[in-house]
């Protein structure tokens, strides 16, 4: 929508088409001595006008335009002949103009700067952060590789698993001696998962067990459960085949079907601890027992 370049002047095409009097656009020349004519009369500073930009017919006489076939030829007539002078004594008449001026300024501030400050606050945080890890890298100042004990290491894993919140509340209070919860992932991760019966998941009963002055009787449960007959590669060895654990042997060895899973549930306390499990094709009630037996034992 063209709308009039002077300041003062409110005259848009939706307003101009409803008054009479055909009022019409010009854009700006492009003869430098011209166009910075036009700009001054604008009263808008160092204001640099667009290729849409416009200044109404209001504020030109006739004498102002060319016509060339009955038709206004505004360009070059306004190139070759500009209304400067009279375009000023209009822009005098009215009153208030630097304070127009002024507050189309502060306006176009409030708008622009809180976006442009969002931005530049987020660009200097970003900077700042890599700031900070360029310094930390440079200095060696970046994370540590501390080395725990296996003493610290299973008390972290033992107090991590029976109250995560406790262990927090311990980490904090005693700056940060315990490793971060990361780490206690990758401890996990690297226990192995190789069937058998987990010797961490015994320790953390035996654990228990001591720490509580009062007797807690548990039970051993087991089920079967059906898996995928699927033999896979993991990059050391192959899965997949009948596995009943070390120093026990199956009637054949073949692809298993079933995963034989062994729980301890407490009895009169609220724990439930997986502690192993074996990958079978059918197992028969002479081994069963003697896992039963080895599960006992431990």
């Amino acid at each position: 929508m063209p709308c009039c370049a002077i300041i003062t002047c409110k005259t848009k095409s939706q307003t101009a088409s409803i008054e009479r009097g055909g009022i019409s656009f010009h854009r700006f020349p492009k003869e430098p001595n011209a166009r910075e004519q036009w700009i001054d009369v604008t009263g808008r500073g160092n204001w640099m006008p667009t290729k849409t930009s416009t200044i109404c017919s209001k504020h030109f006489t006739e004498n102002d335009f060319i016509i060339k076939n009955q038709t206004t030829n505004s360009c070059n007539a306004i190139i070759n002949k500009p209304s400067y002078v009279a375009i000023s004594a209009s822009v005098q008449n009215c009153e208030g103009t630097q304070d127009l001026q002024a507050q189309a300024s502060s306006s176009t501030l409030l708008t622009l700067t809180p976006k442009r400050d969002k931005n530049l606050k987020r660009k200097y945080t970003e900077i700042q952060e890599l700031t900070n890890r360029m310094i930390a890298k440079s200095t060696g100042g970046g994370p540590s590789k501390q080395k725990y004990s296996p003493a610290l290491r299973s008390f972290a894993l033992t107090l991590d698993y029976y109250s995560p919140k406790a262990y927090e509340y311990v980490r904090k209070t005693f700056d940060t001696c315990l490793p971060d919860r990361r780490t206690l992932r990758k401890w996990y991760q690297n226990m192995g998962g190789d069937p058998g019966f987990t010797a961490e998941s015994i320790e953390a009963l035996k654990i228990k067990s001591e720490k509580h002055e009062i007797s807690h009787y548990c039970s051993p449960f087991l089920d079967e459960m059906a898996i995928r007959r699927r033999i896979e590669w993991d990059g050391k060895k192959l899965l997949g085949h009948v596995d009943i654990g070390s120093g026990i042997e199956g009637d054949h060895v073949g692809i298993a079907k079933e995963a034989l899973v062994f729980l301890v549930t407490g009895i009169n306390c609220n724990f439930k601890v997986p502690v192993g499990y074996f990958l079978v094709d059918g197992i028969n009630g002479r081994q069963r027992a003697d896992l039963i037996l080895q599960c006992l034992n431990l």
